[in-house]
């Protein structure tokens, strides 16, 4: 089996668990997923299935949540599953909700949770706070919020829609917004509705998976590279095909919409994701990053 599933991720599971349980389902050991859930989070986990695990880098990296954060309280992970440190029962009007969102647009700089899976001195930032030596500074990350939008204030609720770059903490976001209004706030839920090219409205259950893996089935749901990776598409002979499969480099008409990367694909099969090298004389030279010799 190669290819992508659209995963609809349940709330209370980790992402390494779906996983797990894929496996099992699938009777297959080469299983990967890109962009990690949380636990409390549910959604689109996008999942790679046999080579194509070695994909998973050039998947897109924006991001739609719905996102239910609580105003009025403040714990250790920044979601409602962490323990309990402050409450404030003086809760912000409306008014200054909209106004303190306008904090969290364009490139902004976040603060990691202190309960996430950032590496610090070799370990997970998790793990050093489970052990009681949490750095005195959390690391800071770079990103991008592109909107976020005000869907429903209800005190101590607010719902809001955010559309992100790849690495942005919702978790983040309801602690610092709790941070301005003065109250506290952590989140409530989190469902992921869009990740680069997949989307809820097409995402498979795990007991819709499962189902299908028992009537041999499961090979009708995956979702092809072309599909999924935001990557041009070269169409090449099976001379280039083979030149590629020897990790060599090939010429190809020039075409601008071509930069970073290219897909290369004979009779609509991906042989390779590859590298754009240079141009020269309406010619483009592509070498590859990655074969897919048996796909």
């Amino acid at each position: 089996m190669f290819g992508f599933l659209n995963v609809a991720k349940p709330s209370g599971m980790t992402s390494h668990a779906v996983i797990n349980r894929l496996r099992k389902a699938l009777k297959l050991r080469h299983i990967g997923h890109g962009g990690t859930l949380d636990p409390l989070a549910e959604g689109v986990l996008p999942v790679a299935i046999g080579s194509a695990c070695r994909l998973l880098r050039f998947l897109d990296h924006d991001k739609t949540y719905l996102a239910k954060i609580l105003f009025g309280q403040t714990t250790t992970t920044d979601d409602i599953e962490g323990e309990v440190i402050a409450t404030n029962g003086d809760l912000p009007k409306e008014e200054s909700v909209r106004e303190s969102l306008l904090s969290f647009q364009g490139t902004i700089t976040q603060l990691a949770p202190l309960y996430s899976a950032i590496h610090v001195d070799g370990k997970r930032l998790y793990e050093l706070a489970r052990e009681g030596k949490a750095p005195a500074a959390l690391p800071e990350r770079t990103v991008t919020i592109y909107s976020n939008e005000f869907i429903a204030y209800e005190a101590p609720y607010l719902t809001l829609r955010v559309h992100c770059s790849s690495g942005t903490y919702i978790r983040s976001i309801a602690r610092d917004l709790g941070k301005i209004l003065e109250c506290g706030g952590c989140l409530q839920s989190l469902l992921r509705e869009q990740a680069g090219k997949l989307h809820l409205a097409q995402a498979k259950t795990l007991a819709e998976i499962e189902a299908c893996a028992q009537a041999n089935q499961a090979a009708s749901l995956l979702i092809s590279p072309q599909q999924v990776l935001p990557l041009p598409t070269a169409e090449i002979d099976a001379d280039q095909a083979r030149t590629l499969r020897l990790g060599q480099k090939i010429f190809l008409a020039d075409n601008p919409a071509w930069q970073e990367y290219v897909m290369a694909t004979w009779q609509n099969s991906l042989v390779a994701v590859c590298a754009v090298k240079g141009r020269n004389n309406e010619l483009i030279e592509i070498a590859p990053k990655v074969v897919l010799n048996d796909e």
